[in-house]
């Protein structure tokens, strides 16, 4: 069950990747991240609606599962997604998706330090494969880019999605904590996805103007941040949920092994001009032998 639930986030986060590079030249994302961090409220309160009506079992707060929740937004719903977000635009949906190959090293590094979770020996060659191959095919999607960015700019954005890939694996190292007594994923989404909204619009400061610049926008662009948020925060919640059954080392190396999805997506539905070398080919298929013996244990 916690493959499948990885493995569903994996599917979403990598339809967001691409939603989000459609959505932002249709509106910026200053106010698209507000947008898409609004739907994740709405989409996780209407999910655990659906929790409380359909479910038999009872709810009862755990306050301290709520701040580690809560904390676990700061890291993951604000600062790890939007580094990613602004990624996707500087790198391009491939190589801002192969960047994510250290979520699950930071993963198993602090759920070791901080959780005392030890892995199976196959478990942890299976995440060395995947960031073996997810490395591989950041470094050839990032040769395949003839008359891109300076090397400086280039730089500047891999740092700034390494930061990202470190806030989301605390997030993620929070989220597993706040399992291990209170069992209510779609909660501890609902937590996460507020606290992150809550800290977009206090650090960034009112977003005067908002409600004009959303009128002068065009329905698509509006739909797709709202699709973002929708996509993510199910994604998330996912997460959680395999958290329950799998230590959080292999659930961020199936969850975050996006290119194995963005990048035969890219070339064969976007016609994007990136070019698949031998190099390509082997990353991808470490990936996918890492990925295949986390979900066949």
């Amino acid at each position: 069950m916690g493959e499948a639930l990885a493995l569903l986030a994996l599917l979403l986060f990598a339809a967001n990747v691409f939603t989000v590079r459609l959505a932002s030249p249709l509106l910026g994302q200053q106010l698209g991240f507000l947008v898409a961090l609004v739907a994740n409220v709405v989409v996780a309160g209407l999910l655990f609606g659906g929790r409380l009506l359909l479910s038999d079992a009872g709810f009862a707060l755990d306050w301290y599962a709520v701040l580690l929740f809560g904390i676990a937004g700061f890291f993951a719903n604000y600062l790890g997604r939007r580094g990613f977000f602004l990624s996707i635009d500087s790198l391009g949906p491939s190589r801002a998706s192969a960047v994510q190959a250290t979520v699950p090293l930071f993963g198993v590094v602090l759920a070791w330090v901080f959780l005392g979770e030890v892995l199976a020996a196959a478990d942890a060659v299976a995440i060395l494969l995947v960031i073996l191959g997810l490395a591989l095919t950041s470094r050839s999607t990032a040769a395949a880019a003839p008359g891109g960015p300076p090397t400086r700019v280039v730089v500047l954005a891999v740092g700034v999605a390494l930061i990202s890939a470190a806030s989301y694996s605390v997030g993620a190292v929070f989220r597993s904590a706040a399992l291990d007594d209170w069992q209510e994923p779609v909660f501890g989404g609902l937590v996460g996805a507020a606290v992150g909204t809550v800290a977009y619009v206090v650090l960034h400061g009112p977003l005067r103007g908002a409600l004009p610049a959303l009128r002068a926008t065009r329905p698509l662009g509006i739909g797709l941040w709202l699709g973002s948020g929708a996509l993510t925060v199910s994604a998330q919640i996912a997460m959680i949920a395999a958290m329950h059954h799998l230590p959080v080392g292999p659930v961020l190396a199936i969850s975050s092994a996006l290119p194995v999805v963005v990048i035969p997506v890219s070339l064969l539905l976007l016609r994007r001009t990136e070019t698949v070398g031998w190099t390509t080919v082997l990353g991808a298929g470490a990936v996918v032998c890492g990925v295949g013996v986390l979900l066949l244990r």
